[in-house]
């Protein structure tokens, strides 16, 4: 070996040498489970109904509720996390505005629920200051929405012959949210964290209703690694 490749590669181990103590302190693998519980807020949804011969627009609107999530990940290194996450969002219609009946605006009753279940893969990327962990995020998975809606007006029977038309099934749609807050370390292996998240998904599709979907979300909860 020639001078200079010997030169060279003492270099580099000595390089590798110094940098490894360093990459040992920042760089811990490891699995962790979580539970999050969520304080949903949703969006109004806009919606339509179309059924021959009637054609309904307005904004459906979905009542405050709870919900959860369970992640298994790994933290890659001292700022990157990956994680599967199934979630649970129970969801109740709380009536509708801003409702046209072929055009013409009119008042209608509104009732029923929406239960979304969705699968993501997200990535976290983490800020450590000592003990606190602020921490930004973003996720990429399909909603499933099971649903059941009752509109109601009595304008609905010289139309349809009855007063009210109630649609009820399942639609599965591609889903996104976003994440930021605040981890707070306990221990050595566990986090607990706060914050906010938004997740919206393709519009939905419930028989002759088709709706969009957004909802924000108070975060808080419990990071164990194992």
């Amino acid at each position: 070996m020639s001078r200079t490749r010997t030169m060279a590669a003492a270099t580099a181990l000595a390089a590798a040498m110094i940098c490894s103590p360093a990459i040992a302190q920042t760089a811990w693998n490891g699995w962790y489970a979580s539970f999050t519980g969520l304080y949903n807020v949703p969006r109004d949804s806009d919606a339509t109904l179309d059924t021959e011969p009637l054609d309904a627009t307005g904004d459906i609107e979905l009542a405050n509720n709870f919900g959860f999530a369970l992640a298994l990940g790994a933290q890659m290194n001292d700022a990157l996390r990956v994680e599967l996450e199934g979630a649970y969002r129970p969801l109740d219609v709380d009536g509708a505005k801003g409702v046209l009946l072929n055009t013409a605006p009119v008042d209608v009753g509104l009732s029923g629920d929406l239960d979304t279940w969705s699968l993501m893969v997200n990535a976290h990327y983490e800020m450590p200051l000592g003990a606190a962990r602020p921490y930004l995020g973003a996720g990429l998975g399909i909603a499933r929405h099971d649903g059941e809606l009752t509109l109601s007006s009595p304008l609905l029977v010289s139309v349809l012959g009855t007063n009210s038309v109630r649609e009820s099934g399942d639609d599965t749609v591609f889903a996104y949210q976003f994440m930021a807050g605040l981890g707070l370390e306990i221990s050595e292996n566990m986090t607990l964290f706060g914050g906010y998240r938004y997740m919206g998904t393709d519009d939905l599709e419930i028989e002759a209703f088709t709706s969009s979907y957004g909802t924000h979300a108070i975060e808080a909860g419990l990071r164990v690694g194992f």
